[in-house]
Order: C-alpha cells, then sequence, then structure tokens
C-alpha cells in the first residue's frame, strides 16, 4: 500500500467560503473577509466582501492558519497557550493568533477512521466570537 494524502481542493474550499458568506449575508451582511488554507497553512481561497477592513484580510489568514497548523480552533489555541504560559512569540512564527475565528478542516481518513486535519477557514470582521461562529458553520453540509 503506497502513501495517500488527502488534499483540500480548491472546489472544496470555495465551498466553504460560500457557505461561510451565505450565513453572514442571511444574517447582518456585516463585511467580512474569509480565508481557506491548506494542512500547511497555505492560502487556497480567499474571499473579501465589499468594504471590509483591509486588517481583516490579514487576520482571517492568520485565524486559518492557526486552526490549519495547531490543530484546534484558534480560540482553543489560545486558551490551551494561557494553560500552558506559552506566548506567540515562544513560535516564531508571526502567522499564529490567539484571536478567535478559525477552525480546523477535518476529514475522516477511510484507513484508520481517524480525524485529519486538511485545512483550516478563518473569518474576520465581526467580533471574533461571532467569526468563529461563521467560521463552523462554513463547515456544515460540505461534504469532503
Amino acid at each position: 500500500m503506497g502513501y495517500r494524502k488527502y488534499v483540500l481542493n480548491l472546489k472544496e474550499a470555495k465551498a466553504i467560503a460560500e457557505r461561510c458568506l451565505q450565513e453572514v449575508l442571511e444574517t447582518t451582511g456585516e463585511p467580512v473577509a474569509i480565508s481557506i488554507v491548506d494542512d500547511a497553512g497555505a492560502l487556497v481561497y480567499c474571499l473579501r466582501m465589499d468594504e471590509v477592513r483591509p486588517i481583516c484580510l490579514e487576520l482571517a489568514e492568520c485565524k486559518a492558519y492557526t486552526a490549519a497548523i495547531g490543530e484546534l480552533s484558534s480560540s482553543a489555541f489560545g486558551e490551551r497557550d494561557k494553560s500552558w504560559e506559552r506566548e506567540l512569540a515562544n513560535y516564531h512564527d508571526n502567522k499564529f493568533t490567539h484571536i478567535a475565528g478559525g477552525v480546523p478542516i477535518k476529514v475522516t481518513d477511510p484507513d484508520s477512521g481517524n480525524f485529519k486535519i486538511v485545512g483550516g477557514v478563518g473569518v474576520s470582521g465581526r467580533m471574533p466570537e461571532a467569526d468563529e461562529d461563521i467560521a463552523r458553520i462554513g463547515l456544515l453540509g460540505i461534504e469532503l
């Protein structure tokens, strides 16, 4: 048996971002930026609503990166680091953040039945907890 690795593709990343956007438009419509990264933290897809603040683009990508690389939501990553008395500077990686709004993208490994992290989704533009809710909703009903 050879090595197999699931890779998040553009179609899937776009579907997740569009599901997040749908949730935003069905609620307040307040502009957000949405970023989807792969398991290495590389940007796969980014969606920027009109009039979103420029900093939100960078924050959305950092939240997605943290979720993918840290294998936890960005808020849980921050809570874990707080309990370990660890600061972001300890990572020597300026893309990590403790701001809520990033959620890991998981798939089930068909061989083992275990979850694998294949990427992360990050949302920025609202209050951090609301951003994270949108990111979670973006994963609902998406077949990976």
